[in-house]
């Protein structure tokens, strides 16, 4: 959890112009980047639930949109079409067929324009939907597990450990790894080696 309580990420997730999710998995802890973003989630698979919706209510409400935009668009022509039927002997009827044919082309032109518009959008949010669920797995904290990495705590206050030089001999340590853990005793600190260049 310390990683998330660093200056450093707060600043980086609080100044986002794209909003945030945080979903580190700790329920009962609540870290500094929980409080910076712009929504929290108790886990990756519920991040991904709130940042985009199920894909198949998302098809399901565009063709309800595009279904009712239509049925406006069709009244709206049955209405005027009843209205020419009335002047059918009238005077200048040929233009005004004309004109209907013309504004018939335009409705078709914006069906389709329409129908483009809301695919794209649906092909957009499936996109990213299926991104983020891809991603989960590579971030979640068992799968670094499963890389041969470990996670080790002090047993007497469950802290992380990150150095060495925090330690003392016979202390006891709880090490978790990608099965399972163990329980370990210090019996010797090897300090980490000075950088050469």
């Amino acid at each position: 959890m310390a990683a998330f309580n660093t200056e450093r990420v707060v600043r980086a997730i609080a100044q986002s112009h794209i909003p945030v999710i945080s979903a580190i998995g700790h329920e009962i802890d609540t870290s500094l980047a929980d409080l910076a973003a712009d929504c929290r989630a108790p886990t990756p698979s519920a991040a991904a639930e709130l940042a985009v919706s199920d894909a198949v209510g998302l098809k399901n409400r565009i063709s309800e949109l595009q279904q009712r935009a239509l049925d406006a668009v069709r009244r709206l022509l049955d209405e005027n079409t009843e209205l020419l039927d009335g002047y059918q002997d009238s005077y200048g009827l040929r233009r005004v067929e004309d004109l209907v044919l013309q504004n018939m082309q335009l409705v078709d032109d914006l069906q389709r324009n329409l129908q483009s518009v809301l695919q794209q959008a649906f092909d957009s949010k499936l996109s990213a939907y299926l991104q983020l669920t891809g991603k989960q797995g590579t971030l979640s904290p068992l799968s670094v597990l499963s890389r041969g990495y470990s996670l080790t705590h002090r047993l007497s206050d469950g802290k992380i450990v990150q150095n060495a030089g925090e330690l003392e001999t016979g202390e006891q340590l709880r090490v978790r790894l990608a099965k399972g853990e163990t329980i370990c005793t210090v019996d010797e600190i090897v300090p980490e080696s000075p950088k050469t260049e």
